[in-house]
């Protein structure tokens, strides 16, 4: 069973054993509270990235950056190199980039 499936299942108890179009619309439902799940911001108060990459971030003052975030030193770059100058409220993954 995908991942969308058991998803359905969960959000929406009732979708299991209805017919396909109706199915797939609670799939398609599960599948876009997961997405928009995954697209929220994250307060660097609750966790920090599991993964060394470039990320969205949000300063103090509200502006949305880039940084690098390091597992070897456990934070993000900027703040590391100017910790007076720069604070970060809360950070989230770069968005996929369109295919061509």
């Amino acid at each position: 069973m995908s991942e969308i499936n058991k998803l359905a299942e969960i959000e929406y108890p009732n979708s299991k054993g209805m017919s396909d179009p109706y199915r797939y619309a609670y799939e398609r439902k599960a599948y876009i509270k997961g997405y928009e799940k995954a697209q929220e911001w994250i307060s660097v108060e609750d966790r920090l990235p599991k993964k060394q990459r470039h990320y969205l971030v949000v300063t103090k003052g509200g502006n949305i950056s880039k940084d690098f975030f390091g597992l070897d030193y456990n934070q993000f770059d900027e703040p590391r190199k100017q910790p007076f100058v720069i604070e970060y409220t809360h950070w989230k993954n770069l968005p996929t980039p369109p295919k061509q």
